[in-house]
């Protein structure tokens, strides 16, 4: 063999051997990197959220862009940390609404309490328009003695409407034994 052949054979031996010593003193680097890891405990591979929304976008791009070392990857770095937080503030915003859509279905107990309390409502604002109504006329003559007794009266089945209707919603979801059965989403 020539001196040039020998040459170039020991120059591709040294890369070869500059790679394998590089690939040896970094072959746990990414092991770190928590998009990386496996969950612990029971794990099936399949990625189970901690939340509402998938973060890993911008958890990757975070975890990345703490590798950058010149000045481009760390401005090629800020964007794919801003474009992964505009990818999660989208997923966020998806989510809230779907769950905005998503309307519960009231069980029949569930219902029935509803209509009472709904009932009870009207019953309350048909009082207040009694009361109107007796007491209505201000700006006019005083009213009878009688007038005055039934706004009285007036007042009093209110004040009694009232308190029966909030001891009814408070008391309902004792009467309902709120159970996983309460709601069911259709």
């Amino acid at each position: 063999m020539n001196r040039t052949r020998k040459l170039a054979v020991l120059i591709i031996l040294a890369a070869l051997l500059i790679t394998l010593v590089g690939a040896f003193m970094t072959r746990g680097v990414m092991e770190y990197l928590p998009f990386l890891q496996a969950k612990k405990g029971g794990w099936t591979g399949a990625y189970v959220p901690l939340g509402i929304v998938d973060q890993r976008p911008w958890q990757t791009a975070t975890t990345l862009a703490a590798l950058a070392q010149s000045a481009e990857e760390r401005e090629l770095a800020r964007e794919a940390e801003r474009l992964a937080d505009h990818e999660v503030d989208q997923a966020f915003s998806q989510s809230l609404r779907q769950i905005s859509l998503d309307k519960p279905k009231l069980s029949d107990k569930a219902l029935a309490l509803q209509q009472r309390i709904t009932e009870l409502a009207k019953v309350i604002t048909s009082d207040e328009a009694r009361i109107a109504s007796l007491g209505g006329g201000s700006s006019r003559k005083p009213a009878a003695a009688s007038s005055s007794g039934d706004l009285g009266v007036a007042k009093a089945q209110l004040g009694l409407d009232q308190t029966s209707s909030v001891i009814y919603v408070t008391t309902s979801p004792v009467k309902l034994a709120i159970s996983e059965s309460s709601f069911n989403r259709s």
